[in-house]
């Protein structure tokens, strides 16, 4: 009987090479994940649209979800191949080398929207000459009929919100909004919506199913929607959200408020105190909302650098830890 050779043996024992390995591997993990999220950009336009019945509030975040999707299958695709990935099977949980890359490429995200807010914090000729201290003056028609005016809400703290439904981070930010007008309308404090929307149908909508109590100051004139808003154009905004704070005597208090601001300059000018509960809340919220506007909002390039650059440094780290981790005690004893 002919024996085997013992090389033929050991190969017959050695484990099957993985399936999906090398750059091939790489990107065809890429391409998966980057379905994977257009899966839910379609899902999510979907919801958009049976909500509000507005293309118009679609296609933005759709296409801004496909962007993500993009950047999102390339830095994967960069990571696993340069970190020499290797697997079986693309729906597996486990964690292959170059997967840590994708977590921080979220952190290069949160990262782009902290770089937007701050870059564009104030957009070139935002606010007009209006500076802190000065007597506000706002009027105009509300959505349901009424008017609305600055002037007679003196001895009140009154929070002007300029938004629109189509703007995510607009909407991201109505759930401080609320919770600071729940904590303080009863101690003297406003708030008043200035809605940039194109369709009032569109806004009322957005407002029957998330039903804020305090009014919506709008235009029903297809020459005064949007941008060319009255009050819009009266403090020369280029972007949304924009949020003012007028103190009790009709001065402006702060101006275009963001995030975690909102709750610091209404608590203050409202006399309470932050909790320890509360800053971590709103440190919480902060880097959520970060998260949202990097993905949202911030300019393409600075999207696709920081996301693209954070999970190349990530997979880069997670590297150099396995082969520190990796060297047996008599190579790490002869170094």
């Amino acid at each position: 009987m002919s024996q085997i050779p013992e090389e033929s043996k050991s190969s017959m024992n050695a484990e099957p090479l993985p399936k999906y390995r090398g750059w091939s591997g790489a990107v065809l993990y890429g391409v998966f994940l980057a379905s994977i999220i257009l899966g839910f950009a379609v899902i999510a336009g979907g919801l958009v649209w049976l909500q509000r019945r507005d293309w118009d509030a679609v296609w933005p975040l759709a296409g801004r979800l496909g962007l993500l999707a993009g950047v999102c299958g390339l830095t994967a695709a960069l990571c696993r191949g340069i970190a020499g990935a290797a697997t079986n099977s693309f729906t597996s949980m486990r964690f292959e080398r170059g997967d840590f890359g994708s977590i921080t490429c979220l952190i290069g995200l949160v990262l782009a929207g902290y770089a937007s807010e701050r870059l564009q914090l104030q957009p070139k000729g935002a606010d007009g000459d209006h500076a802190v201290g000065q007597i506000v003056e706002l009027s105009g028609p509300t959505l349901d009929g009424g008017q609305w005016n600055l002037a007679q809400h003196r001895g009140k703290v009154v929070l002007i919100d300029f938004w629109a439904t189509w703007c995510g981070p607009c909407v991201a930010e109505l759930p401080l909004v609320e919770a600071m007008y729940e904590k303080y309308h009863g101690q003297g404090f406003e708030v008043v919506g200035v809605s940039l929307d194109f369709q009032k149908a569109a806004l009322e909508r957005f407002l029957k199913d998330k039903k804020h109590p305090w009014p919506q100051i709008f235009f029903d004139d297809p020459e005064k929607v949007g941008f060319d808003h009255p009050l819009a154009r009266q403090w020369n905004l280029q972007g949304i959200p924009f949020l003012l704070l007028v103190d009790r005597e009709g001065r402006l208090l702060a101006k275009n408020l963001r995030g975690d601001q909102i709750t610091r300059s209404v608590t203050e000018a409202m006399g309470g105190t932050l909790e320890a509960s509360d800053h971590l809340l709103s440190f919480v919220n902060q880097l959520i909302r970060w998260l949202m506007q990097g993905i949202i909002e911030s300019p393409a390039w600075l999207l696709f650098v920081c996301a693209v650059g954070g999970g190349l440094l990530g997979m880069m780290l997670e590297v150099a830890l396995r082969r520190l981790f990796s060297r047996s005690p008599a190579a790490a004893a002869s170094v």
